[in-house]
């Protein structure tokens, strides 16, 4: 039997607002699936058959690209391509229009009151009705399963719809939780673990019905003993659940299996809808956190509509909390914590090894948000990352508050008298430093401070570095020195003075103490 075409998709209350633009001939094109084309190389990882949706914004001013972004998408045999016509001044160019009437590749407008993971949804959704009818289902009964999931009222929905074709308690679960009617039948505290079903003898009519994994349990309460029938929930043919109807009441019907059978398909529904939302936004939300970090947005205008879409909220002004993952094997987890973990702020994956977080300024105070964040962090990589914040900054400078966050990071992983250091404020001075695009006057710096001591021959050079260091660090106190060092304050009087002799200067002077200090602080930066 043929998929769904895009014909009887558009034809639907839910694309009422839709028009063809171009390509009539190619509507009955059958829709595998749906994607989203935010730039024209993204054409060369479809496999055919998808649904094409974009903005065109990257190629609304290049005429030669529009072309030949029709001809690619006819070429790998996508089913058509809806477009939001707000950056081609509402209208598709004659171009082409021309060219996908050529090639009979059906071009549409998407209203623009759409967002692209309704429309990506819904066209899922679709395919899995139609899939229904190639197994000889009800299809106006499965669709009042699929139109609660739809309407996101999610697994409890399908309970309802469940308990009122049938008239028995009936129950979902998924992840550790359980998802029931008003009447609470099936006991919270003892259903979860599935240790507690007592597996009986099944009903031989049952699995007359269909061929499923179709299990009758029972099981002893405080107050009752309960009966019901166990119908597994499948997700990429693994068991990722189970829907339960009871079976004590009366014997089951026909019709209550073929709808138990609904129910458990309309829930696999239900997970393919929260996992490809949640994709998607991941997805999405990379992309423009990508873009922000790298300073490629053109059009702030369109910046703030793609914050909307992605369910943003973004202040006008913003600090950028920048997260280095030391261990690339915790991605993967993190990849999967991060949306529920943090769903109360922006943040995303940025890069193989990164997160970020766009931070207002909040009653609290920054400083106590990041401490936040650090704790819940820690709990899910081990106290294996380091953090960087930067400025805070208006919405067209978030880039360089990433890279302030990004320098604070790489200065305090190498200053370990900057240790619990986070805030690009407190690094001092080399916020005016570069050191790798600097790294030769650096070097040349450090030289000409330090050097006298570095190559010094002295068998104690290293005590005399050691002992400057904590002198200046000790505010050029004598006694404190000596108390860090637990050493006679002669014997640190005694090192300053050999120092003194070496440079040729005196520490009492101001400019020869802040060279050196800055020479001291940037050592490191060089091994």
């Amino acid at each position: 039997m043929m998929g769904i075409t895009l014909r009887s998709l558009l034809e639907t209350d839910f694309f009422a607002k839709t028009k063809v633009l171009a390509g009539k001939k190619g509507l009955d094109k059958e829709v595998s699936s749906v994607t989203v084309i935010d730039a024209p190389e993204g054409v060369k990882w479809l496999k055919g058959g998808e649904l094409a949706l974009t903005t065109a914004y990257s190629i609304k001013d290049d005429v030669d690209k529009q072309v030949q972004l029709i001809e690619e998408l006819a070429k790998t045999n996508s089913s058509g391509l809806g477009i939001k016509l707000r950056y081609l001044n509402d209208r598709i160019p004659e171009e082409m229009k021309r060219k996908a009437d050529q090639l009979g590749f059906t071009i549409f407008q998407v209203d623009e009151s759409y967002a692209w993971v309704d429309v990506i949804t819904f066209v899922m959704f679709r395919a899995v009705v139609h899939r229904s009818k190639n197994i000889n289902m009800d299809g106006e009964s499965y669709s009042l399963f699929l139109d609660k999931v739809y309407k996101e009222e999610g697994f409890a929905g399908v309970v309802d719809v469940l308990e009122y074709h049938t008239g028995l308690n009936a129950a979902i679960i998924y992840k550790d939780r359980i998802y029931q009617g008003s009447s609470d039948y099936f006991r919270e505290d003892k259903i979860l673990d599935k240790k507690n079903w007592v597996l009986k003898e099944a009903r031989s009519d049952y699995f007359n019905i269909m061929d499923k994994n179709l299990y009758l349990y029972e099981m002893e309460t405080e107050d009752e003993k309960l009966e019901w029938v166990s119908l597994d929930i499948l997700y990429n043919y693994k068991i990722v659940g189970y829907v339960l109807l009871s079976s004590k009441e009366r014997p089951l019907k026909e019709k209550d299996i073929v709808l138990l059978e609904q129910a458990s398909m309309a829930a696999e529904a239900e997970i393919q809808r929260i996992n490809l939302s949640s994709t998607i936004r991941l997805k999405h939300r990379e992309q423009f956190l990508k873009d922000l970090m790298n300073n490629e947005i053109d059009d702030y205008d369109e910046a703030y509509f793609k914050c909307r879409e992605l369910g943003w909220n973004l202040h006008r002004n913003n600090h950028v909390l920048l997260v280095k993952i030391m261990d690339n094997t915790k991605m993967d987890s993190i990849n999967s914590q991060i949306s529920s973990k943090f769903d109360n702020l922006i943040c995303g994956i940025y890069g193989n090894l990164s997160l970020i977080f766009i931070l207002p300024p909040n009653d609290k105070g920054i400083h106590a948000l990041v401490e936040e964040i650090k704790f819940n962090l820690e709990e899910l990589l081990e106290n294996d990352f380091q953090i960087g914040l930067g400025s805070l900054v208006e919405f067209n400078e978030l880039n360089r508050s990433y890279h302030q966050a990004e320098k604070v990071i790489k200065v305090v992983s190498k200053s370990p008298f900057l240790e619990g250091v986070y805030d690009y404020k407190d690094i001092g001075f080399f916020r005016l430093i570069d050191i790798e695009d600097s790294y030769q006057d650096v070097a040349k710096y450090v030289d000409d401070y330090l050097g006298p001591l570095l190559y010094s021959e002295k068998e104690n050079k290293e005590e005399l570095l050691e002992t400057l260091s904590l002198f200046f660090d000790s505010g050029c106190n004598v006694k404190d020195t000596s108390e860090k060092m637990y050493m006679h304050p002669n014997s640190i009087r005694y090192r300053i003075e050999v120092i003194e002799e070496i440079y040729g200067i005196d520490l009492n002077t101001c400019k020869d103490r802040v060279n050196l200090a800055i020479a001291l602080k940037l050592l490191p930066f060089l091994e």
